[in-house]
This record gives C-alpha cells, sequence and structure tokens, in this order.
C-alpha cells in the first residue's frame, strides 16, 4: 500500500529530517471506528529531495480480525486518510551513542521484518540518507521467520534482502526460517523450523560471537582451540576479544514470539529481567529491545 503527504507536511528542517534516521512508523486511523495502528514505511518518507516526495510504501497483512488493515485495504486510490506521525519506534543513533554496538541481531516474525527492512533500507539502499555515515559501524544479523514460503514477505521485500546480503556480505548476515514446507519461487535457501534457541546459538558462532557448544566428537578439540587461536596476525579477534564485543538484540514479531525469544515487554520491575531465551544464553535486559 502506498500513502502520499502533501507538500506542505514534508519535514524541511534538519530536525524534522534527522528524525526520520531513526526507526519510525506512522499511525493511521480508521475514522469509522476510531481506532489507529502503526506501520512501518519501508523506505522511510520520502523527502523533497526523492523523486517521489511524500511518498510512503507500507506492506499491511489483510487479517480477519485486522480491523486497520482491512479498512485500508478497502480504501481507492487518490482517498485520503487521517495519519499520525513520525513516530519514533527505535532511535538509532541514540542508542549507538550510549552504546556503541558492535553487533546488531534483528529478529523478526511475520510484518515484524519492516523495521528492520527499513533500517536496512537507510544503511545499503541507493538513496542518500541524512544519518547514512553513522549507520556503517555495527555488523547486521537478521533472523527472520514464516509460517510458510507462501507467507513470507513479498518479493521486493526479500529481492531486496537478497541483494544486501550478497554485495555486503562483511556488514550484514540473513538467514531465513520456514515452519512448514510449500512451494516459492525464492533465491533464498529457507531453514526449516522456528527461530529457536539453537538457531540464535548457530548465527552468534557464525559471528563469532560465542563459542561453539561442547560436542563428544574429536571436532570439539579442533573447533574452539582454532577459534580461541585467532591472531591478530590474520586481522581477527581473539576469543577474549570477541567476547568483549557489544552485542544488542532488537526483537519484532507477534507477541508470543517476542515473549519466548526476549521476554514479555516490562509492566512491572519483575519483569524487566524476564528476557526469554536470550536470557537463557546470557544476554540482559540492556542488550535486548522489543519493538
Amino acid at each position: 500500500i502506498t500513502l502520499r503527504l502533501p507538500p506542505h507536511l514534508l519535514p524541511t528542517d534538519e530536525v524534522s529530517r534527522a528524525s526520520l534516521a531513526a526507526v519510525h512508523s506512522i499511525y493511521v486511523k480508521d475514522d469509522d471506528i476510531q481506532v489507529e495502528r502503526p506501520y512501518t514505511p519501508l523506505y522511510g518518507i520520502e523527502t523533497d529531495t526523492n523523486e517521489h516526495p511524500g511518498r510512503m510504501v507500507f506492506w499491511i497483512k489483510k487479517y480477519p480480525r485486522g480491523e486497520v488493515g482491512r479498512w485500508l485495504h478497502s480504501k481507492k486510490p487518490e482517498e485520503k486518510i487521517e495519519i499520525r506521525g513520525p513516530v519514533v519506534t527505535w532511535d538509532y543513533a541514540k542508542d549507538m551513542q550510549l552504546h556503541n554496538w558492535d553487533e546488531i541481531v534483528m529478529i523478526s516474525g511475520g510484518t515484524g521484518i519492516t523495521p528492520f527492512f527499513q533500517l536496512l533500507q537507510a544503511r545499503f539502499g541507493p538513496s542518500a540518507h541524512p544519518a547514512k555515515d553513522a549507520l556503517q559501524r555495527p555488523h547486521l544479523t537478521l533472523l527472520h521467520g514464516s509460517p510458510s514460503p507462501s507467507t513470507l514477505p513479498p518479493d521486493p521485500i526479500m529481492s531486496t534482502l537478497h541483494e544486501y546480503s550478497r554485495r555486503h556480505r562483511d556488514a550484514f548476515t540473513m538467514k531465513v526460517f520456514v515452519e512448514q514446507d510449500g512451494e516459492r519461487d525464492s533465491m533464498l535457501a529457507l531453514a526449516p523450523g522456528r527461530i529457536t534457541r539453537v538457531a540464535i546459538e548457530e548465527a552468534l558462532v557464525q559471528r563469532q560471537l560465542r563459542q561453539p557448544p561442547d560436542s563428544a566428537s574429536s571436532s570439539w578439540l579442533v573447533s574452539p582451540i582454532r577459534w580461541l587461536w585467532s591472531t591478530s596476525a590474520s586481522g581477527r579477534r581473539t576469543a577474549d576479544e570477541q567476547k568483549a564485543k557489544r552485542v544488542l538484540f532488537l526483537v519484532c514479531g507477534p507477541e508470543p514470539m517476542i515473549e519466548s525469544l526476549a521476554g514479555p515487554r516490562p509492566k512491572t520491575r519483575a519483569d524487566i529481567e524476564r528476557t526469554g531465551v536470550l536470557g537463557e544464553l546470557g544476554y540482559g535486559a540492556t542488550q535486548i529491545r522489543r519493538l
């Protein structure tokens, strides 16, 4: 779904433009039932420096019980709707300034991939972005899960992500999981199953953020030692240096998935320390953001 802001509402000052560097969303109001829902523009809000000023492109699924989504899908071209925003979902620049993360691991399910696509588009996309230089440092890993190949994000999203992972191998890694078999033309290799603790551990081991789990086989004697003695001459860090890497996890998707992997959204002080699978892996509340 594509929406377009009228010219007089486009951000013009530097402060307003800078706010678009963060991951942000737009609230769409269903004026029939007076309910609003947040949606993430995939490419942000195109400003007057772009080819289509004011344009916002969304991936919005039409769920049977999704009132606002169904209402939006019923609209015709050129109809006007009421929106509010942009509202910052996660302030990248502020978080980086406070913590200077070395690695950002994004875990998504369903349409929860949209804020991560917006972030990746800001970093690797063709359009110049006010904060593009600031987005260069941390390595980005994306783990995305869908029920089946047919429910994966649409091809414009998946093909773009595949291209980013191919062109920027040193800066971006991705893996896509599907719970059920099915046919879909895809250039991506699909991993079977859900995003589990094992899947997260494997991604962290691949990035040398964790040691491989112990094994009864002789490979236990080889792999960890080889990993431990990565020499400075090869340009890689030692195990102690790897352990010191600052890692941030961003989780977005259905609430049951978020609660399982990252713990519930904090409502009480006790909830803050409930961090799900990521907590079991040793990561604290300060390293987890639920979007």
